[in-house]
C-alpha cells in the first residue's frame, strides 16, 4: 500500500476496519517477538483470519497448533468455515478429522441444520466429504 500510488502512501496511514484492536496489537506483537500467548478459540479465530489476510503464515500455523486444543463438537463449523474461506487444507483436515469421527451425533445437531440452512456451500462440502 506503501509502495503504490495509492491514497495509504498520500495520507501516510492505513484504515482497518474488519479485524479487532486487541486482535491487530497480538498481530503486531507476534511479528515483533514470534511469541504466541495463549488464546481463547474465537479470539484464536480473529488472529487467524488476520494473519491469513496478511499472508503471515507463520502466525496462521501458530494459531492452528493452538487452536487444536480448542476444537470442539460446538465449535467445528466456525473451524470448517475458517479453513474453506482461506484455502487452507491443514485447518479443513483437522475439521474434517474431528467430523468424521463424530458424524453421526453431528448431523442431528442444530448446529447442522443451521449450516445447512446459512451456509449450504459449507455443508454440502463436508456432506460430499462424508458421502451423506
Amino acid at each position: 500500500m506503501f509502495e503504490a500510488d495509492m491514497k495509504e502512501l498520500k495520507e501516510k496511514t492505513v484504515t482497518i476496519t474488519d479485524i479487532k484492536m486487541p486482535v491487530l496489537k497480538t498481530l503486531v506483537s507476534y511479528l515483533y517477538s514470534g511469541f504466541l500467548p495463549d488464546c481463547d478459540f474465537h479470539f484464536l479465530c480473529d488472529l487467524y483470519y488476520a494473519a491469513s489476510k496478511y499472508d503471515i503464515t507463520e502466525l496462521q500455523l501458530a494459531c492452528i497448533r493452538l487452536l487444536l486444543g480448542k476444537v470442539t463438537l460446538k465449535n467445528i463449523f466456525r473451524v470448517l468455515k475458517l479453513s474453506l474461506s482461506h484455502n487452507d487444507e491443514l485447518l479443513k483436515s483437522v475439521a474434517m478429522t474431528l467430523l468424521s469421527a463424530n458424524i453421526e451425533t453431528i448431523i442431528l445437531t442444530p448446529h447442522w441444520k443451521n449450516l445447512m440452512h446459512d451456509d449450504p456451500e459449507i455443508a454440502l462440502e463436508a456432506s460430499t466429504f462424508f458421502d451423506l
